[in-house]
């Protein structure tokens, strides 16, 4: 299955966020770590969609890294409406 363009981009490029991912976005910066289960219950969204979307911004957004398993932090730090990467 083709991945679905509007959603996906390359690394080095803005990625094209989603709602859902904006609130993930905004859970990790305000509670540090989370777990797919916790982002779960707090954004009343369905598990797999939630751990596809931690995929999407670990592997294709560079936004969020995997500190462990099942447990997800920020990668970058939220300004306003834009996204400022941390340095490696």
């Amino acid at each position: 299955m083709e991945p679905d363009s509007s959603t996906v981009s390359p690394k080095g490029s803005s990625p094209e966020l989603r709602e859902i991912d904006r609130r993930i976005l905004a859970f990790l910066d305000r509670d540090g770590r989370a777990t797919p289960r916790y982002l779960t219950s707090e954004l009343g969204e369905q598990q797999s969609y939630v751990s596809q979307r931690l995929t999407f911004l670990v592997d294709e957004a560079d936004l969020v890294k995997r500190v462990d398993r099942g447990l997800y932090e920020l990668d970058c730090e939220v300004i306003y409406d834009g996204f400022r990467f941390n340095d490696q």
